[in-house]
């Protein structure tokens, strides 16, 4: 139930990742809401997993917030949604791939383009990341 509740709410903010580049807060706050609450019933994981899940999503908002938002602010929210969901070493996993896939897909835009200021959005990486953990069953 949970990777359902973390797919859905990854799939919203990429279409509006790639549409707007933003996330709405408010759906960001709302499947946090919700991965709480799952966290509450299901008991899958120990509360220090799951703020050390969460913690790494408040290093990449400062991150943020010190670069003068060369990461996007909502790309820490949406981490420390994704630590609700899967723990910490879930979530360190889940941020190596996807920063992995954003890297390579950078340096492809960067050969095509011969340009270095692409904005590239994040949360798609993110869904990439986790559903190709789904398929090979790392993300638990």
């Amino acid at each position: 139930m949970e990777i359902v509740g973390l797919l859905g709410m990854l799939v919203v903010c990429s279409v509006e990742d790639l549409r707007k580049r933003e996330m709405h807060l408010l759906v960001l706050l709302l499947f946090g809401i919700m991965g709480i609450l799952l966290h509450m019933l299901y008991r899958s994981k120990s509360i220090y997993e799951l703020l050390g899940g969460m913690l790494i999503g408040v290093i990449l908002l400062v991150i943020s917030i010190l670069s003068d938002g060369k990461l996007g602010k909502g790309d820490g929210v949406l981490m420390i949604v994704t630590g609700t969901y899967l723990g910490f070493w879930n979530n360190l996993l889940l941020l190596w791939c996807a920063t992995c896939m954003t890297g390579v897909f950078g340096l492809v835009v960067y050969f095509y383009k011969r340009r270095t200021d692409v904005e590239l959005p994040f949360a798609p990486f993110v869904l990439l990341a986790c559903l190709v953990g789904c398929a090979f069953q790392i993300l638990r």
